[in-house]
């Protein structure tokens, strides 16, 4: 139904389609930033979900914000995935020290946005963007890795990380 000119979720139809003769149908999206200097902590083996959890925009209400930082699928398809994360150089970072960005689907890895390798004392971004396919209900997530010996923040800025889903297909 629409109320101030806004379609509530609880009026669509397949494919976000506005039931009730609307023309413009509500396609899912979600974007979300960042700028509360996430710690990510330490290790080869440990992908920690990045807490995305200032909205930018979310008109259905998909995403979860939070430790468990999650965006639901109203509908199966195509979806474009699109993340950024920059750490902080508090230390310089080591050659070969590794960071990396990855998308989760129902826990498990469905794409590995960027890889990258220290080698200097510069703030560290990694980011990409990929086409996941999702069933209606599935949850994704956007996790984080580095291995530099020890904790790492995210810088405190909303412009060098964010997350943005949308449904293409």
């Amino acid at each position: 139904m629409q109320h101030g000119g806004h379609i509530t979720k609880d009026l669509l139809g397949p494919r976000g389609v506005p039931v009730g003769g609307a023309q413009d149908p509500v396609r899912p999206v979600a974007l979300y930033t960042t700028n509360a200097k996430q710690s990510i902590p330490n290790g080869a083996a440990t992908y920690t979900i990045v807490d995305f959890e200032d909205e930018v925009k979310d008109p259905l209400g998909l995403v979860t914000t939070g430790a468990s930082w999650q965006f639901a699928a109203p509908f199966a398809g195509v979806y474009l995935v699109a993340a950024n994360v920059t750490f902080a150089s508090s230390t310089a970072w080591a050659v070969g020290e590794v960071v990396s960005l990855h998308v989760y689907v129902n826990g498990s890895e469905r794409a590995r946005l960027s890889v990258g390798a220290g080698s200097n004392s510069v703030d560290f971004s990694v980011g990409g963007a990929a086409l996941v396919y999702l069933d209606a209900a599935d949850t994704l997530d956007i996790r984080a890795r580095q291995a530099s010996g020890g904790a790492r923040t995210l810088t405190a800025s909303g412009a060098d990380n964010y997350a943005g889903i949308a449904q293409v297909m």
